[in-house]
């Protein structure tokens, strides 16, 4: 495989799920029927399900920022964060993220000292949670750390759908 192909299928990815996406995140292109497993919520849903200490607690699973071609096309720089279940996963890169295994991308503006942009999550769920796109749960919050969507966010899931690995993307 090309060097420069993974980077661009994450950045392709990453743009989907931030909203990138002419219809933005969680709604769907016309004529599409909605997700018959859970729906995702608008903001004001239970943000405390987004573990606040993230920086703190969870290993840093990139090395360096990197441009998030995946997520609005390449306008963010970002770093990734992954928990316990997550970086064990992450390191053996092979087999399905278990229950509870939990990645944070944190993105800002590509500019020298650019300003926060979107923060998002995806959560290994329960057999069941959304069979069809491998159980991930999705949330997306603000530059301002509100939550604006959470659940099974069809964009996200559809671009996840591509990854090599059980709806993950590798890091450049």
């Amino acid at each position: 495989m090309r060097s420069w192909l993974l980077p661009a299928l994450l950045v392709a990815t990453a743009a989907a799920c931030a909203g990138g996406a002419p219809r933005g995140v969680g709604m769907s292109e016309p004529g599409q029927a909605p997700p018959t497993t859970p729906k995702a919520t608008d903001a004001g849903s239970d943000a405390a399900s987004f573990p606040r200490d993230y920086r703190t607690q969870f290993a840093k699973l990139s090395s360096t920022r990197f441009v998030s071609q995946g997520h609005a096309g390449g306008r963010f720089n970002g770093e990734l964060f992954g928990n316990a279940l997550a970086k064990e996963s992450w390191d053996r890169a092979i087999g399905d993220y278990p229950v509870g295994a939990m990645l944070i991308m944190e993105h800002a503006e590509r500019s020298a000292e650019g300003p926060a942009g979107p923060t998002m999550l995806m959560e290994k769920r329960a057999k069941g949670f959304d069979p069809k796109f491998g159980d991930w749960r999705y949330s997306v919050l603000d530059s301002k750390g509100q939550l604006q969507k959470e659940g099974v966010i069809e964009s996200c899931a559809l671009c996840h759908a591509d990854a090599p690995r059980d709806f993950v993307f590798r890091l450049p």
